[in-house]
C-alpha cells in the first residue's frame, strides 16, 4: 500500500498533492520496483511491504549486494514506526 492509502485507513489524510504528480509518483515507484526485481531483490513483490520499505529495502539489498566497501552502519526494519524510520 502507498503512505496515501495508509494514512486514508487511519483518517489522516492531509494530502495536497495533484492527481497527476500521485501519477508521476507512482509510475517512478513502479519503474523502481521493477529494477530492484531484475536486480533480484524479490522481496519488492511481497503486497504487505509499503513503498517505503520496498524502495529502502531495496537500496540496503543493493548497497550491501554491491561487495564495495561502504563506511556506513544500513540497518533496516521492516514495517518501523515513523521515529525509527528518520533515526
Amino acid at each position: 500500500k502507498s503512505t496515501a492509502e495508509m494514512l486514508d485507513e487511519r483518517g489522516h489524510n492531509d494530502d495536497q498533492t495533484s492527481s497527476a504528480e500521485k501519477e508521476l509518483q507512482s509510475n517512478a515507484f513502479n519503474q523502481i520496483a521493477q529494477i530492484l526485481l531484475e536486480a533480484g531483490y524479490f522481496r519488492a513483490r511481497i503486497a504487505t511491504l509499503s513503498e517505503f520499505d520496498k524502495a529502502v529495502g531495496g537500496l540496503c539489498w543493493c548497497i550491501t549486494s554491491s561487495g564495495v566497501n561502504v563506511d556506513v552502519d544500513i540497518l533496516f526494519t521492516e514495517n518501523a514506526t515513523i521515529g525509527e524510520k528518520v533515526q
